[in-house]
């Protein structure tokens, strides 16, 4: 019955906001009529209401399965600062990874060319900010013939892949 009012609706999530709601407007109005010593018959009819809504709502969230539903809960419990918050950390995230993949571009390309000297200013640092992170993958799969390693193309496809789970952006995590 509660999914006919709201179609489409999960009942789940009908079901929270009926038990929350009912709950609250039922405290409401007995912090109202402790205030007022005459009880009107709308206010009495209207308690009954809430408090039957309540009594529903608690039913169906005994009812339901709130392993599926937990995804739900956390949203519904994030207020609107902790979701921008949650969204700013997201893209903070989402640029840095960027930014490091344009380091492991640079990195890639260098090494095309012999003559780079990877013990001097800046190249050093490029390195060991760039090959931790390479030799995580270096592991898994050894130099072709020697010389040709595709690592790098792993690490790329890792980092971009994070890059679009955590961007709303579709631009983030292309060259």
């Amino acid at each position: 019955a509660a999914s006919a009012v709201l179609p489409g609706a999960p009942r789940e999530s009908l079901a929270i906001a009926a038990a929350v709601a009912g709950k609250h407007a039922s405290l409401a109005l007995v912090a109202g009529a402790a205030s007022s010593p005459a009880e009107t018959a709308p206010a009495s009819r209207l308690r009954a209401f809430f408090r039957a809504q309540a009594a529903e709502g608690a039913a169906m969230v005994g009812r339901m399965d709130l392993g599926a539903s937990a995804l739900f809960l956390v949203s519904a419990a994030m207020s609107y600062k902790e979701q921008k918050m949650v969204a700013l950390v997201t893209q903070a995230v989402g640029s840095f990874i960027k930014l490091y993949l344009l380091l492991l571009f640079v990195r890639v390309l260098l090494t095309w060319f012999p003559n780079v000297d990877w013990m001097r200013q800046p190249w050093s640092i490029l390195r060991q900010i760039t090959d931790p992170y390479l030799n995580l993958f270096r592991n898994l799969i050894p130099p072709i013939m020697g010389q040709i390693d595709f690592t790098p193309i792993l690490g790329f496809m890792v980092l971009q892949f994070l890059a679009k789970v955590l961007s709303s952006d579709p631009s983030v995590g292309r060259f």
